[in-house]
């Protein structure tokens, strides 16, 4: 214990602060672009796997194996490729909006952003306990 508070209080207390100084960092603009470039990239890849199934289905009777693993891998080289072209675009974004003379409150929101984060992060285990 210390000083009053369980050394879980403080751990989760640490994680709480660890999201928020990251997220501060890095800026607000950054965290939300680079959540919404993971969702494009899911969009993506299931938006191509089904699409093109036809041919997933003769790539995986060329290498005589199931339409599974064919849809499973073609859909992972895509959702990487999506990801770091999307990636390589918001980071510009973001470094641009950092170096401008918003970037003072980009990171003060990103502070903010982070501590809702990593609240929700420490929440969620405790919702199934």
């Amino acid at each position: 214990m210390i000083g009053g508070i369980s050394y879980l209080d403080a751990a989760l207390i640490a994680i709480i602060a660890v999201s928020g100084l990251v997220a501060m960092y890095r800026g607000l603009t950054r965290e939300v672009l680079s959540i919404l470039s993971w969702v494009a990239a899911a969009g993506a890849c299931v938006y191509f796997v089904f699409k093109y199934r036809a041919e997933a289905q003769q790539i995986a009777e060329q290498f005589h194996a199931p339409l599974l693993v064919a849809q499973v891998a073609v859909g992972g080289i895509i959702f990487l490729v999506v990801l770091i072209v999307v990636h390589l675009i918001t980071a510009r974004i973001s470094d641009t909006v950092l170096d401008s003379r918003v970037g003072a409150i980009d990171r003060i929101l990103g502070f903010l952003f982070g501590v809702a984060r990593g609240f929700v992060l420490v929440v969620i285990p405790f919702m199934f306990y």
